[in-house]
C-alpha cells in the first residue's frame, strides 16, 4: 500500500480534471485497485471541495466532479 499525502494528491487529480468530468470510481481505479486505498482519493477530492476548486455532481449512479 502506498502512501500518499492528499494534499499532494488532490493537485494531480485537479490535473486529471482539466479534460473534463471525472466519476469517483474514475479517479479511485486511477489511483489504485485497491478498496483501502480508495480513502486517499477522497480526502483529496473533499480538500478541492473545501478550496472551491472542483463540483461535485450527483447523477444517480456515480458522483461525479468537475473542475471549476
Amino acid at each position: 500500500m502506498r502512501e500518499e499525502d492528499p494534499e499532494i494528491l488532490a493537485y494531480q487529480i485537479l490535473g486529471l480534471l482539466k479534460d473534463g468530468l471525472k466519476t469517483q470510481n474514475e479517479l479511485r481505479n486511477w489511483y489504485s485497485m485497491h478498496l483501502e486505498e480508495h480513502i486517499v482519493v477522497d480526502a483529496a477530492l473533499k480538500i478541492l471541495m473545501i478550496e472551491g476548486k472542483v463540483t461535485m455532481y450527483d447523477i444517480g449512479t456515480d458522483i461525479c466532479y468537475m473542475k471549476r
